[in-house]
């Protein structure tokens, strides 16, 4: 994003898009307006949340169409926005959506926005944090640093201790623009207020957990942790491979998947996590494009292959029973 960039830590990721998207609308021009905003298909909820938090109508919010992968088309988008008649406050990647884990070619995406004069915010409250890695990791999110903002939240990946969440702006300066709103009882300060900054005005010091953490994981320690959990997701795909499932799973380290009998998929998914919990094995269970699913986080660094094999082990009982 340059050496210019810069940003606030907020309370969670949800709060930090919010501020991204007003700050968009704002610096475009459209407060009071009927603008629209473009994600992906996968998009989080935090952007419907935005848009109600801006006065904007649901349908402000124009999904589009991911491929196979779960990742957004970016010839459906510049179609789709060549077609736009409302104007357009902003287009959001995401760098790790929620059910899959599956990472929007940002690359393209920015090469449009810029030839269109359009905002990017990427959502990378799952996969940004790759960023922070070695070359092999970035790669995984190649391109971020195209965004106008960035939603990023260690405390997903990394351990930092809840809530521990940023947002970052290419030029900063746009967050006292939007946000700035002096009162006689504040005191003037020196160059940009931290309380003109964002929607929170008093909030704890989450930026002093996150250096502390970083400092003590080192770069070493942020590799090895990015490494275990995606090397755990590989191995739970390559053990599920075999059985009868459908796993439409990123390439980060989530894994989702169900029966392929689509119509077995609800009483399977209740009944195996069930199962799964009487063991200690938590995994969610999200509703994606109308089919429950399992969904295995494979973030924590004490989940070994005792347990990856347990795992299996019960997806393969509850199949064949």
């Amino acid at each position: 994003m340059g050496e210019g960039a810069g940003g606030i830590m907020a309370s969670g990721g949800t709060i930090c898009t919010i501020t991204a998207l007003v700050t968009a609308r704002h610096q475009r021009g459209l407060d009071g307006q009927q603008a629209c905003l473009y994600a992906s298909a996968d998009c989080h909820n935090s952007l419907a949340k935005a848009l109600r938090v801006m006065g904007l109508p649901a349908a402000a919010l124009r999904l589009v169409s991911t491929d196979d992968a779960g990742r957004l088309d970016p010839h459906r988008l510049d179609q789709s926005l060549e077609k736009e008649t409302d104007p357009i406050l902003a287009v959001v990647a995401t760098a790790g959506t929620t059910v899959r884990g599956a990472v929007d070619p940002i690359g393209p995406i920015a090469d449009i926005c810029h030839r269109r004069g359009l905002w990017l915010h990427v959502d990378g409250a799952i996969g940004a944090v790759c960023g922070l890695g070695g070359q092999r990791h970035q790669e995984l999110v190649a391109h971020m640093g195209c965004a106008d903002s960035l939603t990023i939240n260690p405390q997903k990946w990394l351990g930092i201790a809840k809530a521990s969440a940023m947002v970052l702006l290419r030029q900063p300066q746009a967050l006292a623009d939007t946000f700035a709103a002096p009162l006689a009882y504040m005191e003037p300060a020196r160059g940009v207020h931290g309380g003109d900054c964002g929607l929170q005005g008093t909030r704890p010091a989450e930026v002093l957990k996150l250096w502390l953490g970083l400092r003590h994981l080192g770069q070493q320690g942020i590799d090895e942790l990015l490494d275990g959990a995606l090397q755990r997701a590989q191995t739970l795909r390559q053990a599920l491979a075999p059985l009868p499932l459908a796993m439409p799973s990123g390439n980060l380290h989530i894994v989702c998947f169900r029966p392929r009998t689509a119509g077995s998929s609800e009483a399977w998914s209740r009944h195996t996590r069930e199962q799964l919990l009487d063991q200690g094995l938590m995994l969610s269970r999200p509703r994606y494009r109308g089919q429950h699913y399992l969904k295995a986080v494979l973030g924590n660094p004490f989940t070994g292959m005792q347990q990856i094999a347990a795992l299996v082990d019960t997806i393969s009982a509850s199949l064949s029973s």
